[in-house]
């Protein structure tokens, strides 16, 4: 169970972390286009917070997911 959490948690950091390299690429790109429609506040991706709290949410409703549907299976 361990390294089933272990691997999902793995597996949700490096996709944050794509969408975090993404994000920066296209961010010069359109980000003055976007500016316009978010208002003053300059964009950014997600902080440290919102990405633990995306990290952990995910892995949960995950491994909730998973249980659910190996209990439907016996």
């Amino acid at each position: 169970m361990y390294r089933l959490l272990e691997g999902q948690c793995i597996g949700a950091a490096v996709a944050l972390i794509a969408i975090a390299i993404l994000y920066s690429t296209l961010a010069g790109w359109v980000g003055p286009n976007l500016a316009g429609l978010a208002g003053a506040a300059p964009l950014r991706f997600l902080g440290p917070l919102e990405f633990a709290i995306i990290l952990f949410g995910g892995v949960g409703v995950g491994a909730a997911a998973g249980t659910v549907a190996s209990r439907a299976v016996r």
